[in-house]
């Protein structure tokens, strides 16, 4: 899992502000640049729901079933879905076009010229469907108001040894927890029994489906 939050640049030129990107940043939309032309252009759009659901949730993944899909080396997938999610981002959030983008990333060296054909095939997808980006920034802004977000989940299986009287008296996986937020000094460790991960595991697949019946109540509600 791969986290991101970028301020987007609404103000000043494109050209500034893709110039003003730091060289950190820079190098990892160039990357991701690169790596959206080797997708298959029959695979846009996968890309695109792909983008759409990362934009969202706050975070690329390549466990996403449509990024499974994309026909590109796994290795390259990170950082092609946080680039193109934060270009995508930029693209619908400002009124330049499509041909204006891909001069300006070309002058800021972000993409190469002779490069720009999947580039270009994707972000007018983007811009022709501008209104849902628009609402899945909306969606990611309004789910990290107020109360620290999730940055990052890790876990790993550790195997404990149990000894009695210098012998071997057993041994038990435990599974270990890292969470970490977007909040300084606010990240947890733990160590879960199985017991304890498999009923962790049913207790957030009701959650789950909690969270989509209130989706379909406020869906119903807004229709009427």
């Amino acid at each position: 899992m791969g986290s991101f939050k970028v301020q987007l640049p609404t103000t000043g030129t494109l050209d500034e502000s893709l110039a003003t990107m730091p060289t950190r940043v820079k190098g990892f939309v160039r990357a991701g640049l690169n790596a959206l032309t080797k997708v298959p252009e029959e695979n846009l759009d996968l890309l695109l729901k792909a983008v759409l659901e990362t934009i969202q949730v706050g975070e690329s993944s390549s466990e996403i079933d449509s990024v499974k899909r994309l026909g590109i080396p796994p290795e390259d997938t990170p950082a092609l879905l946080g680039a193109i999610s934060l270009l995508a981002s930029l693209v619908s959030s400002r009124a330049e076009t499509v041909e204006q983008f891909i001069s300006s990333a070309v002058n800021s060296k972000l993409i190469d010229a002779e490069h720009t054909g999947t580039a270009r095939i994707f972000f007018n997808a983007v811009v022709q469907n501008r209104q849902a980006f628009k609402r899945a920034l909306e969606t990611s802004r309004l789910a990290v108001r107020v109360l620290p977000s999730l940055t990052d989940f890790e876990t790993t299986v550790d195997i404990r040894f149990g000894f009695e009287k210098g012998q071997l008296a057993g041994t038990t996986a435990v599974v270990l927890l890292h969470i970490d937020t977007d909040a300084v000094g606010q990240e947890i460790w733990l160590q879960l029994t199985k017991s304890q991960l498999e009923r962790m595991i049913k207790d957030l697949g009701e959650t789950l489906k909690n969270v989509e019946r209130a989706e379909k109540a406020v869906e119903k509600s807004t229709s009427d």
